[in-house]
């Protein structure tokens, strides 16, 4: 009985490796991850376990396991292999085999569970209630994977859309809110310098246009003058042509000489005796006051 339960097994396993090939399509790729035990009894449902196609868009239809249960006859063990449900603790798929009162020995089974798509599966594991354990354990699901899962993952999927670029937003730029142009431009002591020689080079160029326009005004009231002083000498000369100043010019004052007549006499002048006693007694206190300072 056991040996046509296990014919069973293989020509359905036979049938599920073959039945990919005859209903090939162009839009999936059919194949079996690695052994997703291979690492530990506990493993999850990702592309580190179950290789490249392990993301959306792969569908398990079959699981293949297989392991040597170790164990001695009077002892008791239950097997079961299989994943959680991705949203609960609930088995989406579980197979148990109950070693109890039997001789541990090797198994390989296939379990069909119908396309299922990866996103359903949590958590696979091989759980142990008993005496005993599991040697050498595979498991390994068979897929199919569809690269057109996501339609924009390729331009070669059908209804792909060509994507609108992004139009990354432009700043502009301005230097009047940049503190860090405002600081570099900023006035340093030579250029606070320079405009203070550009105000007094504009102060000594205003002060030279004044100059220049007093003394063209000076130039312009001397011309004045002058024209005026010229047209008053005009005026006295035409006021003396019409009177006749000869009679003046020819007038005769008479010349006399008037001699002195006052004479002074000499009496003499004497001497002042008060002044000679004044200058011979200042001559003894000069002397008086020399020898008393060499004497010291």
């Amino acid at each position: 009985m056991n040996h046509l339960k296990k014919i069973k097994q293989l020509t359905l396993l036979k049938l599920l490796l073959v039945l990919p090939a005859l209903s090939y399509s162009f839009d999936y790729t059919y194949g079996y991850t690695p052994n997703a035990a291979l690492l530990g009894n506990a493993w999850q449902m990702n592309t580190k376990v179950l290789g490249a196609h392990g993301q959306d868009g792969m569908d398990i239809s079959a699981v293949i396991y297989s392991y040597e249960a170790v164990k001695d006859l009077d002892q008791d063990l239950v097997v079961t292999i299989g994943n959680k449900k991705a949203d609960s603790d609930d088995y989406l798929w579980s197979d148990t085999e109950d070693w109890s009162q039997k001789y541990g020995m090797k198994i390989r089974k296939v379990v069909p569970i119908g396309y299922t798509p990866l996103a359903a599966f949590g958590e696979g594991s091989i759980a142990t209630t008993g005496a005993g354990e599991v040697k050498d354990p595979s498991v390994q699901y068979l897929y199919r994977f569809d690269a057109c899962y996501d339609v924009q993952s390729s331009p070669s999927c059908s209804g792909y859309v060509l994507p609108v670029p992004v139009i990354p937003k432009v700043v502009l730029y301005d230097p009047l809110k940049d503190k860090d142009l405002k600081k570099a431009t900023k006035e340093t002591d030579s250029d606070l310098y320079d405009d203070e020689e550009e105000q007094i080079e504009e102060s000594d160029q205003d002060q030279e246009e004044e100059e220049r326009l007093e003394l063209a005004f000076f130039n312009a009231d001397h011309a004045l003058m002058l024209t005026n002083d010229m047209t008053q000498d005009a005026m006295i000369y035409s006021m003396n042509s019409a009177v006749d100043m000869s009679a003046y010019y020819i007038a005769q004052i008479p010349s006399n000489v008037y001699r002195e007549t006052v004479s002074l006499k000499d009496k003499g002048i004497k001497d002042n005796k008060k002044a000679w006693r004044s200058i011979s007694q200042d001559k003894r206190h000069y002397q008086l006051v020399k020898e008393q300072y060499e004497n010291n």
